[in-house]
Formats: structure tokens, sequence, C-alpha cells
């Protein structure tokens, strides 16, 4: 479990570079970079899409819906809507009990 967070922890904190050409010239930015899911490997990936995928783990690392969207680049409107979904489709009543859930759902254990 530990090594799963570190590695969680790692790629939340990794930069993607991006680089592009404008009038001759190449610049560098650094866009955040979330990790993102291939095809189903448990449950939880089956039962979540992948933009929910993305919000449960912020949301395990204790982001805040706002953080989230600056993150995501998306509206905290959004991201409200994506956690109001996760809640339903996990059966939780708050943010901690789908977090539990979603770790549990995705260690295979019910």
């Amino acid at each position: 479990m530990r090594s799963t967070d570190a590695l969680l922890e790692q790629l939340r904190e990794a930069d993607l570079q991006i680089m592009s050409a404008y009038g001759g010239e190449t610049t560098t930015s650094r866009v955040p970079r979330v990790a993102s899911f291939a095809a189903p490997l448990s449950a939880i990936h089956e039962l979540l899409t992948r933009r929910e995928l993305e919000i449960i783990e912020l949301m395990a690392h204790g982001d805040t819906n706002r953080q989230i969207a600056e993150r995501l680049i998306v509206s905290e409107g959004t991201v409200k809507a994506h956690v109001r979904q996760i809640l339903r489709k996990l059966k939780a009543a708050n943010r901690a009990e789908a977090v539990s859930r979603y770790t549990r759902l995705l260690h295979g254990r019910s």
C-alpha cells in the first residue's frame, strides 16, 4: 500500500514538458500531469470513467475541488459534478467514504 501511495505521489508531482514552436523559436512550458488509465485493471476501473478516476485519485491525496479544477484545467463546478457522480456510483455519503471504497475496490477488497 505504501509503495502504491509513493508511486501515485510521484505521478502526481511529475511534470510533462511540452515543446512548441512560435515564430521559429521553441519554448517549453510545464503542465501538471495526473495518472491516466489505459485499460480496466480492477472493479473500480469498470465502475468509474477515466476522468472520475483522475478526480478520485486527487481526492485520495486530499486535494480540494478548487485544487483539482486547477490541476485538470476545468471549472470547479465541473469537478463538483464529477464528485457527485463518484459519490453516487460508489454509494458513498461523503468524500472520505468514497475514497475508502475506491481504495478497497482498487486493491480487490470488498
